[in-house]
């Protein structure tokens, strides 16, 4: 079989998958408009969790990062609720070292330097572990581009105080700091909306997995302590299935919410999507058929993370389709068996109901999110997307056929820039 028929079988293959996902997408949309809670008027307020029930963690993994950390520790040390401790497990090998210095006097910080960065940030995040206060009970994260509001700590325990079945819970990362930097940003602060208060929102209405996304969660001391962090480039994945494998469940909420900044090059974007790419597929060949022979979960969540798993790979068929249009309608001549076949136009017929279903998902996410003239944004997302693929089809590549990363790490650089007024009127508050 000649090269040109297999990119046209894995077309066709890729064509079956975005429809599959278009079906998928729909039902996620339907959810998330029909299923919206409603607050009683009579309802009670939540009371408030006790300082001395509560401890809290706070877990800063930092890297190099001088034009932030500042800011991050300024709003962890503003946090309302009275019980809790941060500690910065720091990596760093410029400024930002010396600008933790200052932080060391501060009662409700704790500063580690590392002089290596092994294990990364599970790493790092593991030695935070081994110099956690006594008392604490719960665990909270925070990547070094976060603003998380004063009173985030309360609402996050609200959620285990109510129900004690609650092991972890995972935040709405809210990309906006910087989301007029560029084009870039707009893109971004685009996709990560549709996927927290869409995708994830359904998710967690239908019952079906949610992942731990590495920052803005909060978990119970004792079962983190039971688990730890992976010393790998994507410990959160590795984290949520181990989790679910063992019945775990994330608990997910898009109100509990933290601000954070978009990587603003196109170059740190690539580097950061190769990196996910390769670390998920990954985890996915060591993790998967533990997960799917797991007893602890239903048909709907083993199937879940299978159309996860297909997702993650999923670069390397939308390529071929790609080539497969390009030899079909601008080269016919050249390529006459991939225009004569009729799995070509069939590929693009099953392609089609993928664009209005991406653009309703979006637009939700941005009403729901209160700034719907960001929609408008929807074409950088869809730019981005594909710049990126041929680097994360890649990257699939190294996580199948490598068993570590062995490369230097590359962290996302961030500006400190912030653009969204409504947020700058806020901290100024």
């Amino acid at each position: 079989m000649s090269i040109i028929y297999i990119i046209v079988i894995l077309a066709f293959i890729e064509s079956l998958i975005l429809i599959m996902a278009s079906i998928r997408g729909l039902i996620f949309i339907l959810t998330v408009i029909f299923k919206r809670e409603k607050k009683s008027e009579d309802s009670k307020p939540n009371p408030e969790p006790d300082p001395e029930k509560y401890f809290v963690s706070v877990l800063l993994p930092i890297y190099n990062e001088v034009n932030v950390v500042d800011r991050l520790l300024r709003a962890c040390t503003s946090f309302t609720f009275p019980s809790y401790e941060v500690i910065v497990v720091d990596d760093s090998t410029d400024e930002t070292v010396e600008i933790l210095k200052k932080w060391r006097k501060h009662p409700k910080v704790k500063v580690i330097h590392r002089n290596h960065r092994k294990g990364w940030k599970g790493g790092a995040l593991n030695t935070a572990l081994e110099n956690l206060n006594p008392k604490s009970t719960h665990i909270m994260v925070f990547d070094a581009d976060f603003i998380p509001p004063p009173n985030l700590l309360e609402k996050f325990l609200e959620k285990f105080e109510n129900n004690n079945e609650i092991m972890i819970v995972q935040g709405y990362q809210r990309h906006t700091l910087n989301k007029d930097e560029n084009w870039v940003t707009k893109g971004i602060r685009v996709l990560h909306s549709m996927i927290y208060l869409v995708e994830f929102d359904a998710k967690s209405k239908l019952g079906l997995p949610v992942p731990v996304t590495g920052s803005v969660f909060m978990i119970r001391t004792e079962l983190l302590k039971k688990f730890r962090f992976s010393e790998d480039i994507t410990e959160d994945w590795n984290l949520t299935m181990r989790l679910y494998a063992q019945g775990y469940k994330v608990h997910y909420d898009p109100e509990l919410v933290a601000f954070a900044e978009c990587p603003s090059g196109l170059l740190e974007y690539f580097c950061q999507q190769m990196r996910w790419a390769e670390g998920h597929t990954r985890n996915y060949k060591r993790h998967l058929w533990r997960v799917l022979t797991s007893k602890k979960l239903s048909l709907k969540e083993k199937l879940e993370f299978m159309i996860l798993a297909i997702s993650c790979i999923n670069a390397v068929p939308m390529i071929m389709l790609l080539v497969a249009w390009i030899l079909a309608f601008l080269f016919p001549s050249l390529f006459p068996e991939v225009y004569s076949s009729p799995l070509i136009p069939l590929s693009m017929y099953l392609s089609l109901p993928s664009i209005p279903v991406v653009v309703i998902a979006n637009t939700l996410a941005m009403i729901i999110d209160g700034t719907t003239r960001d929609a408008l944004w929807l074409p950088y997302t869809i730019l981005l997307y594909y710049i990126t693929l041929p680097g994360v089809a890649f990257a699939v590549f190294k996580g199948l056929l490598t068993k570590e990363y062995r490369e230097f790490f590359r962290r996302t650089y961030k500006t400190g820039k912030i653009t969204d007024k409504s947020v700058l009127s806020w901290i100024r508050e």
